[in-house]
């Protein structure tokens, strides 16, 4: 028996110059939770934009996570990575993470 903490990997396309907004949905009780998410180099691993993440129904596990037209027509066509964390109390987890197209 093990235990597998790796975050989940969910790969994101899009055209610059369009509004991104997907929403995840975890189906766990995220009350009390915080998050943070953003848009990194591969390279370096810095980030590029970060991205706004907004609870939609954190009894129900869904957060929406979203970049504005003009934060993705910024952003240079190519490959980058992006990760999706939260914080509970002092407890910090990556819980998903992905590549990027930009388009």
């Amino acid at each position: 028996m093990g235990y597998d903490q790796r975050p989940g990997n969910l790969p994101i396309s899009f055209v610059r110059g369009d509004t991104l907004s997907a929403l995840v949905d975890f189906s766990i009780d995220l009350t009390g939770y915080s998050f943070t998410g953003s848009l990194v180099s591969v390279v370096t691993g810095s980030e590029v934009v970060p991205l706004t993440i907004s609870v939609v129904s954190a009894s129900d596990g869904q957060v929406n996570v979203a970049l504005t037209a003009q934060q993705t027509a910024s952003i240079a066509r190519g490959t980058y990575g992006w990760k999706f964390v939260w914080t509970q109390g002092l407890a910090v987890r990556t819980a998903l993470t992905g590549f990027v197209e930009a388009l």
